[in-house]
């Protein structure tokens, strides 16, 4: 069985001889050529690609790059790249010809810190044949959220003359991740009390003196 993909031209030498005295020859040459048939879908390297961008970039960000190949020619073997329109929100576009996959808006890492798509790639024939692949994409977070604190204002009342304890604790939340969302408290100002993380324990007895003439 002839196959395109192994040898897709065969050159054979042909001679005639006739049976007379002296013997005549004569030559020529044959060239066969194998004509591909759409035999082999397009084959993606790899079954899952992973990539990473970061949140708030702007429309068009380079993701990541995808690639397949197709064991046939010419026109069987012309691959278009493409991502279902809708799919993950319509976050992400892909060039049909080249494979690279960029934003098609800006993210939010907040609002989403992952995507996952599918992405196909079909040959030219009629009809084509397809293959698909699943590419994981990771959202990383930048700095821009400010910690908020649960109220914006807190009133105490604190007994004078109080123990050494702790007396109330502050809570404030940063949705951003890592670094970015890890929250060191302080007080700002004069004041007698030390701050360790949140806990906010007594430094000295408060004498009433010093809470009226503050």
């Amino acid at each position: 069985m002839l196959d395109h993909e192994d040898v897709s031209m065969f050159q054979l030498n042909i001679s005639a001889r006739d049976h007379g005295f002296p013997r005549r020859v004569a030559y020529t040459r044959l060239t066969v050529n194998v004509v591909d048939i759409n035999d082999n879908s397009p084959r993606f390297e790899y079954p899952i690609y992973n990539a990473t961008v970061q949140e708030n970039t702007n429309f068009g960000t380079f993701v990541t790059h995808i690639q397949a190949s197709d064991a046939d020619a010419g026109i069987n073997a012309q691959l278009t790249y493409l991502i279902p329109s809708g799919l993950a929100e319509s976050n992400f576009q892909i060039n049909p010809n080249t494979g690279d996959i960029s934003t098609n808006r800006t993210l939010d890492r907040e609002s989403a810190g992952s995507w996952i798509l599918t992405a196909y790639v079909k040959d030219g024939a009629y009809p084509a044949l397809y293959d698909s692949t699943t590419v994981q994409i990771t959202v990383l977070d930048v700095n821009d959220n400010a910690p908020v604190f649960q109220n914006p204002h807190y009133y105490l009342d604190v007994p004078e003359n109080m123990a050494i304890d702790l007396f109330h604790t502050v809570v404030a939340e940063d949705p951003d991740s890592g670094l970015n969302g890890t929250i060191t408290y302080s007080i700002t100002g004069k004041c007698l009390m030390d701050l360790a993380k949140s806990d906010i324990p007594l430094r000295t007895v408060l004498a009433k003196r010093f809470v009226m003439s503050s």
